[in-house]
């Protein structure tokens, strides 16, 4: 058992809040419990999972779909998801919904779809999401260098890519004279003193930042730590966004493409062909787990041989044939639910690796 914080700690360095869009609504959305033991991880929040969150004792849902998007202004029995929400807060079951962030995110939903699919090749987001990043310097004596950086670490600061506790460090001298109120680590009042530090610098994004900045100030010997602080310029070629395109190591048939897909979601589905697509294979495919039609104008831009994702209109459809990229159609539940799955496995994994006390359990998947 774990507390609510710690979990939710834990799930924010998974899926942090800046990998989201602006507009969007994520995050802790019902608080009715302290602790948890059990986390059920679903798409939606629906009548039947939440008898089956009731009967198993569930303490927390873990959701990709926010039961709470537009604010209530009414409180009413006759609103569905208001009387859903209140049976979870009265059975003492918290929510959290990690929307686009989870859709952006390096191990999101459209990187499950590729694993699921067992393709390989380069891959990139079809709308790259750019997230500040800063640089933090301070200087440590040699003697605390491994306390600072862990405290530092422990925010996930110094994560790059696939990457964690990245920091560069080199030795070097510091000066100072202590004055009479001072009451220095080390060295006399009055006294010029050179001392040895290791200069320690680390990649810090912008949402870890303040949080990283009390971990060094709680962890430095000083009395007066300098802390320097550098906004860094953001890759063109961020592993994090909407969407993911992939070009392929090996083309892969069409007809063979389309196979993979119903066996992986377990439904047939329609690959719709451009009349001017006339090869027999796709070298490059643009996934977008559940609708894809927000990134439309950008996948046309990106140009690949196949869009594979739900919810298009006919015209939709159209205006991606007329451009030559053929549209596989996904639909949005189904799709979105079998990558959930993956998350759950995820999940578990993470917990066990950060000896958090905690189930993920399938919901409704």
């Amino acid at each position: 058992m774990e507390t609510l914080e710690r979990v939710l700690d834990f799930l924010e360095n998974l899926f942090p809040a800046s990998f989201a869009l602006p507009d969007d609504r994520f995050g802790l959305q019902v608080k009715a419990c302290e602790t948890v033991q059990n986390i059920a991880v679903d798409l939606e929040l629906t009548p039947e999972l939440l008898t089956w969150a009731i009967a198993e004792k569930v303490d927390l849902l873990y959701l990709h779909h926010p039961p709470i998007w537009t604010p209530f202004s009414l409180f009413s029995q006759d609103d569905p998801y208001f009387v859903m929400l209140y049976k979870l807060y009265h059975h003492g079951i918290s929510v959290i919904a990690h929307h686009t962030n989870l859709d952006s995110a390096p191990e999101g939903l459209a990187e499950q779809w590729i694993k699921l699919l067992a393709l390989e090749g380069e891959k990139k987001p079809i709308l790259p999401r750019s997230i500040p990043k800063f640089k933090i310097v301070t200087f440590v004596p040699p003697t605390h260098l491994e306390k600072v950086s862990q405290a530092i670490f422990s925010t996930g600061a110094g994560t790059i890519g696939n990457y964690k506790g990245c920091s560069f460090h080199v030795l070097g001298t510091g000066t100072f004279i202590p004055q009479e109120s001072a009451q220095p680590f080390v060295g006399t009042v009055g006294q010029f003193e050179k001392v040895s530090e290791m200069r320690l610098e680390v990649e810090v994004p912008a949402d870890l930042l303040n949080q990283t900045v009390e971990q060094i100030l709680s962890t430095h010997p000083y009395e007066e730590p300098v802390i320097d602080v550098y906004p860094l310029k953001g890759s063109p070629w961020s592993s994090t966004g909407l969407g993911r395109i992939i070009k392929l190591s090996h083309p892969l048939e069409k007809q063979e493409l389309k196979r993979k897909v119903e066996r992986v979601f377990s439904e047939p589905c329609t690959l719709y062909s451009s009349s001017n697509n006339v090869s027999s294979v796709y070298q490059t495919i643009a996934f977008c787990p559940g609708s894809g039609k927000s990134l439309l104008d950008q996948v046309i831009k990106e140009k690949p041989d196949v869009f594979v994702t739900g919810d298009l209109s006919h015209h939709e459809i159209q205006k991606l044939l007329f451009a030559d990229i053929d549209y596989l159609l996904v639909s949005h539940g189904r799709g979105e639910k079998r990558a959930m799955q993956e998350i759950r496995l995820l999940l578990q994994k993470e917990a066990q690796k950060h000896d958090l006390k905690v189930e993920f359990l399938e919901g409704k998947l």
